[in-house]
């Protein structure tokens, strides 16, 4: 198997995330070669399908449903970052329509579908989720790493 990751081996979190996915996979019986590609090729890399497994991220944000659209949309036009080129008349469906909701319940129904039919076509599995560590001022309440949760503003300042 080809475990595909850029060259950027002065990142200690990133050679000790590689390393981890690699001993994993071996743990599991499956043989994982690391290719790193140096950054300025890996996009292309990624846009031919030259890999079996990539060690990139998406960022996400409060809007989970728009911001992953480009990943799971099949558009044959379009591919996005779309890059194993997986997805379905219904899924794009349903992004259309969870895109055009605007009652927060319906929405997350949606999106759990979507979820769901994602995971039946078995393209991207997410191992892990980045704790989003943020450094604040010590005296600053209530602000730092939100996850997907909404801010709350008004719960945000500083402590006397």
């Amino acid at each position: 198997m080809s475990f595909i990751d850029t060259t950027d081996d002065t990142d200690p979190t990133d050679v000790q995330t590689d390393t981890l996915m690699i001993n994993q996979l071996a743990a599991l019986g499956i043989k994982a070669t690391l290719n790193r590609v140096p950054t300025a090729q890996f996009q292309s890399a990624m846009d031919k399908g030259q890999w079996d497994v990539a060690g990139c991220g998406w960022i996400s944000s409060a809007f989970p449903i728009s911001t992953m659209q480009s990943t799971y949309y099949l558009d044959p036009n379009n591919q996005g970052q779309n890059f194993g080129g997986i997805g379905s008349t219904e899924i794009n469906n349903l992004f259309n329509q969870a895109n055009q909701t605007l009652d927060p319940d319906a929405r997350a129904k949606i999106g759990n579908q979507i979820d769901k039919d994602i995971w039946g076509q078995a393209q991207d599995i997410v191992t892990f989720q980045s704790p989003g560590v943020r450094l604040v001022n010590k005296n600053l309440a209530n602000f730092g790493a939100f996850g997907f949760a909404d801010i709350d503003y008004t719960k945000i300042g500083f402590i006397k």
